[in-house]
């Protein structure tokens, strides 16, 4: 670990852990992610991950938001009368 340059306190596991919390905050769905990480399931990573699944959720929230935002503006503007 001190050749990485990282603190002597550091253990294998944190560094693991890092790598499991920057791939899901990526976006690497958790079914691809569990194998790499060696989970026996996926189930697995989302409970010992739930912390950034609950971030993607609110980004996913946010992106529907501004990609409908739009599609809603342009339903609710004011049509013209035909005469």
């Amino acid at each position: 670990m001190a050749e990485a340059g990282l603190d002597p306190q550091t253990q294998l596991h944190d560094c693991r852990h890092a790598v499991a919390t920057m791939l899901l905050e990526q976006g690497v769905h958790p079914a691809v992610a569990s194998p790499v990480l060696g989970h026996s399931s996926v189930a697995f990573t989302i409970d010992t991950y739930q912390h950034v699944v609950d971030l993607m959720t609110e980004q996913a929230a946010s992106s529907l938001a501004n990609a409908s935002q739009p599609v809603f503006q342009t339903q609710n503007s004011p049509t013209q009368t035909v005469r």
